[in-house]
């Protein structure tokens, strides 16, 4: 029978009744390893809990325990233009539970699953659905995932556990090659008000439907860089949830921006913009910029260094098309440090993070200024061309970011496929 659970739960209390049920459970707690790859050239930043594991998936390290849990610190841009939804973010922290080798147990990482949200946490069963692999995995050589099909059966009706293709339901490899498997993963109805799709056909709709929780990626197999599979030796499980979307969740909160931790940032952004997804959109980019400032990255032009700089001119850009001075984007960095939890191997203060988005902020405003001249004609027309936003970049150095959100407020189309042949065409040439 499940605890009364509060209305509200904080964060923080959040992450730690996270990690108190796994070491309740035989898991021993595993520090977050910060945002930097240690010896792992397939990867410019931690993009997921896993990442720092990879050793011992693969068996070149021994774990320090056969049960671990963590909650680690990640980054990933490759969903950056969906920023400014209620769910999407370039950086989280992944609250995790992993099984390696004879723990390995479809079944009980998803009881652990179940029980946590149920029973701990207090969502509603009747809201829950699951996802597993489905057959179109055999034309890769996988078998569908029946076990965490019957692993669900205890707990959920048929016509919630939904079957997905490899897309959805194979994870990995995290880089170009690495440990991967099948995944099933909880999804929690918030209802049909957040629905982005009026395809009410779909057993899980955008919006509606939150991934809360993947419950299980079952390292079965090896990817090499060729995209073959072979065995693991030791197979492993990597459980999953990112905090923000829990917190959102319990918190009943609009989007994983509005949640406790990172309300007085978006309440102080959008008092200046006025327009709900800048104000999510800046308030995730300044937020995942000072991780990466206090971890040792600085602005440039190449790697992760060039992420960040895009992060801080898109911010800027977002800014600059609200007409909000640009200085004051030192306000908002110095809102995320008073609102941001410690950063593990922080090499960077608070001050020395500042003085770079200066320099940084100062810099790009000469861009910017230069940028809306370029641009107006092309607003002013209400149309621009893929060509049109190359040269923009190419020749004067206007960053696309700054050119997409132009187009955002003004109601022209930006030409994204058109952008993308005139790239490639360039690249062939070049």
């Amino acid at each position: 029978m499940s605890e009364q659970i509060p209305a509200f739960r904080t964060t923080d209390e959040i992450q730690e009744m996270y990690l108190d049920f796994y070491t309740s459970h035989g898991y021993v707690h595993h520090r977050d390893s910060g945002i930097l790859p240690h010896n792992d050239p397939t990867l410019l930043l931690i993009n997921s809990g896993m990442a720092p594991m990879k050793p011992f998936f693969t068996g070149d390290q021994t774990p320090p325990s056969n049960l671990l849990t963590n909650v680690q610190n990640c980054i990933r841009t490759g969903d950056i233009d969906d920023i400014g939804d209620s769910h999407h973010g370039t950086s989280f922290n992944m609250m995790g539970s992993w099984q390696f080798g004879p723990e390995f147990s479809k079944e009980r990482s998803t009881e652990l699953a179940y029980e946590l949200i149920t029973d701990r946490f207090g969502l509603d069963p009747a809201r829950l659905s699951a996802s597993v692999l489905n057959s179109d995995a055999a034309a890769r050589g996988i078998p569908a995932d029946d076990e965490s099909i019957t692993a669900w059966q205890r707990f959920l009706p048929d016509e919630r556990i939904v079957a997905l293709p490899p897309e959805d339901n194979f994870w990995g490899p995290a880089g170009d090659s690495g440990p991967c498997g099948p995944c099933t993963e909880v999804f929690y109805d918030r209802g049909e008000n957040f629905a982005e799709s009026d395809d009410i056909d779909q057993p899980l709709r955008n919006g509606q439907h939150i991934e809360i929780w993947n419950a299980g990626v079952f390292m079965q197999y090896f990817m090499d860089r060729g995209g073959a599979l072979t065995p693991l030796n030791s197979r492993s499980i990597d459980g999953g949830a990112g905090l923000e979307r829990f917190a959102m969740v319990l918190q009943d909160a609009p989007s994983i921006h509005e949640i406790d931790r990172w309300l007085p940032v978006y309440n102080t952004v959008l008092a200046d913009t006025q327009d709900v997804r800048s104000a999510r959109i800046i308030t995730d980019h300044m937020r995942t910029s000072e991780i990466m400032l206090q971890s040792g990255i600085i602005p440039a032009n190449k790697a992760a260094a060039y992420i960040l700089r895009r992060l801080l001119r898109r911010s800027m850009s977002i800014m600059a098309q609200h007409d909000i001075a640009q200085p004051r984007l030192i306000d908002y960095q110095e809102a995320v440090q008073e609102c941001l939890p410690k950063i593990p191997d922080a090499i960077r203060s608070q001050s020395e993070t500042k003085e770079i988005v200066s320099y940084e902020q100062q810099a790009f405003s000469k861009v910017l200024i230069r940028g809306a001249k370029l641009l107006k004609p092309f607003i002013d027309r209400g149309e621009i061309s893929g060509s049109d936003v190359h040269n923009l970049h190419a020749t004067h150095g206007i960053p696309t970011d700054m050119v997409r959100e132009a187009c955002i407020r003004s109601g022209v189309i930006f030409p994204e496929s058109e952008y993308l042949n005139a790239q490639r065409e360039h690249a062939q040439r070049s």
